[in-house]
C-alpha cells in the first residue's frame, strides 16, 4: 500500500462500504457522496500506521459486525 494516492483509497473505502451494505450517511444536495472523514492524506510513498476514519451511519452497528463484514471482501493489505 505504499504507492496507492489518498484519492485512490477514498474510492477504495466508499466502494467497499457500498459493497458490504454498511448503511452510511450520504450528504444532501445535487451529487451526495458517503459522510466520511479522513485524517490528514500521506505524501505519496509514506507508509502509514494508526490511521483513523470516521464513518457517519444511518443507523447503528456492532462494532464487531463493521470489522467482520469489511474484512470479508477487504482486497488492500489493511486492518481494521
Amino acid at each position: 500500500m505504499r504507492f496507492i494516492s489518498h484519492l485512490d483509497v477514498l474510492r477504495y473505502w466508499e466502494r467497499s462500504l457500498k459493497r458490504v451494505e454498511i448503511p452510511v450517511k450520504y450528504s444532501e444536495g445535487f451529487t451526495p457522496h458517503p459522510k466520511l472523514i479522513f485524517g490528514a492524506p500521506l505524501p505519496l510513498g509514506f507508509i502509514g500506521e494508526n490511521e483513523f476514519l470516521e464513518v457517519f451511519l444511518k443507523e447503528n452497528i456492532n462494532s464487531d459486525d463493521f470489522k467482520s463484514r469489511m474484512q470479508s471482501q477487504s482486497i488492500l493489505d489493511l486492518e481494521y
